[in-house]
């Protein structure tokens, strides 16, 4: 049986004991491995018999991470430094090691037996909408629809083949309020093409502007600044300009290249 530590006889012997006891209390000889030091040498400064020189004080900092400052006076945060914290081992007897084991095996066959029946039974749902090649006329009328004819669009060849837009550069946003009225309104979902050339004057796009997410259509000016106005003529709604040294705090994410619009 190891015989018990005499109490330190100082505070900062305390301090320093206090050390070992926070990171798991490992032996003497691994801490002071680690210090650069002797074990005989850290046991003089935990019980308070001798003081830590500069050296040793900057390896406490270097190899462990301890604030210095909390060393020497007891103020603060024992740790400055928390990534260098070695956590203990995690000790567990044979029993509940082999019971975790078989915890794990059961997980995995039963995890197993889901991808197998999903495999054998599962359809996903079709991501598919039809497409007639055909023109609604507004005014006195166009072909009448069969419905053995058409095509079935995905969400992919939707977007590329019938939009003309790349899949991965588009994103979906719902308009908020009525600053765009009536080109878009409240509620409208409005399909975003990111776009890495500047917005074109007249483009209707969005940009971010400490945060907040906004529609506008762009206005270039001769001072090269970039005017975002809203199409409500509403006096409300003033246009926000944008300079120079502002367009990488204030970036434009895309343009609006669809609407939908709920009828």
């Amino acid at each position: 049986m190891a015989r018990p530590e005499a109490a330190p006889k100082t505070a900062l012997g305390a301090r320093l004991r206090e050390i070992r006891r926070s990171i798991g209390d490992p032996e003497r000889d691994e801490i002071a491995a680690r210090l650069g030091i002797s074990k005989n040498t850290l046991a003089s400064y935990e019980r308070g018999e001798t003081e830590p020189t500069t050296t040793v004080l900057a390896s406490y900092r270097e190899k462990l991470g301890i604030s210095v400052t909390w060393i020497v006076t007891g103020e603060g945060a024992m740790f400055d430094d928390p990534s260098k914290i070695k956590k203990p081992a995690v000790e567990v007897d044979a029993g509940t090691a082999q019971t975790l084991v078989s915890a794990v095996k059961e997980i995995t066959k039963a995890a197993s037996s889901l991808v197998n029946f999903n495999e054998r039974n599962y359809t996903p749902m079709p991501k598919m909408l039809k497409y007639y090649p055909y023109e609604a006329s507004a005014g006195g009328g166009r072909v009448i629809l069969n419905e053995d004819e058409g095509f079935d669009l995905d969400v992919e060849a939707l977007l590329s083949d019938l939009l003309g837009l790349d899949p991965e550069k588009v994103f979906l946003l719902r308009v908020k309020g009525d600053s765009m009225s009536p080109t878009l309104m409240d509620g409208d979902l409005v399909l975003v093409e990111k776009i890495s050339r500047d917005i074109q004057d007249g483009e209707i796009g969005v940009f971010s502007d400490d945060g907040h997410l906004y529609i506008k259509r762009a206005f270039w000016q001769p001072d090269t600044s970039l005017s975002w106005v809203s199409d409500n003529e509403d006096p409300r709604f003033a246009p926000i300009n944008i300079f120079g040294p502002d367009f990488d705090l204030k970036p434009t994410l895309g343009r609006v290249a669809w609407l939908w619009r709920r009828a």
